[in-house]
């Protein structure tokens, strides 16, 4: 007796998702959707963007990065364990000045940024992408956890102010996507319209560092 529910309750659910296919032909893609192929991805890049994909390993990082024409591959000395520290490390600053009554003085840990960026963007990897204007990063990973635009290309000098210190925002413009499907890195395409974005009100002018054509 107990088969024979059960055979027909599956035949009621088969069913059900047959109508829900036919009345809804995205939702099985939705729910189950499929890898997307490197040629989807690189046919919606455009020729001044690179996709860049850590990954964090037991004993180093790689790092994959994608363009409109080619993927290269380069590897870091981080292990998963120091770039989990470097990202904690960059948080507590960030958690840190939220606490201040004047953020902008707040100390932040540039060794760590430095650190991270080298390890995520090791040389190679850089002098392949350095042309691309604009660096897409996943929203997942291993340093999904704080804004890539606060990775550092140079170790700060002593008493360096943030506006002079060597923010990747400052060189690269930088966006983070949450899905790499075809609709998803479709809209990464520039819009004839501009835009105005105004954050942190809490900083100073003079420590807001320049963004890459920006006018």
């Amino acid at each position: 007796a107990i088969g024979t529910r059960l055979k027909a309750q599956l035949a009621e659910i088969a069913t059900l998702n047959q109508k829900i296919t036919a009345q809804f032909p995205k939702h099985a893609t939705l729910g189950r959707p499929n890898p997307v192929s490197l040629s989807a991805i690189q046919n919606r890049l455009t020729a001044n963007q690179a996709l860049i994909i850590p990954l964090s390993l037991n004993d180093r990082t790689a790092t994959i990065a994608i363009t409109a024409t080619g993927v290269f591959w380069g590897e870091g000395g981080g292990s998963n364990r120091d770039i989990a520290s470097f990202v904690n490390r960059i948080r507590a600053s960030i958690d840190y000045a939220r606490s201040m009554p004047d953020p902008a003085n707040a100390p932040f840990d540039g060794a760590a940024a430095f650190a991270l960026y080298e390890a995520v963007l090791p040389p190679e990897l850089r002098a392949n992408i350095h042309s691309k204007t604009e660096w897409l990063f996943p929203a997942s990973g291993p340093i999904s956890s704080i804004p890539p635009s606060l990775l550092l290309s140079r170790l700060p000098k002593k008493n360096e102010r943030f506006a002079d210190q060597a923010w990747l925002i400052r060189s690269h413009a930088v966006s983070v996507i949450s899905d790499f499907s075809p609709s998803r890195v479709a809209v990464a395409t520039r819009s004839t319209s501009e835009f105005a974005g105004i954050g942190a009100p809490l900083l100073v002018a003079q420590d807001l560092p320049e963004l890459p054509t920006a006018r």
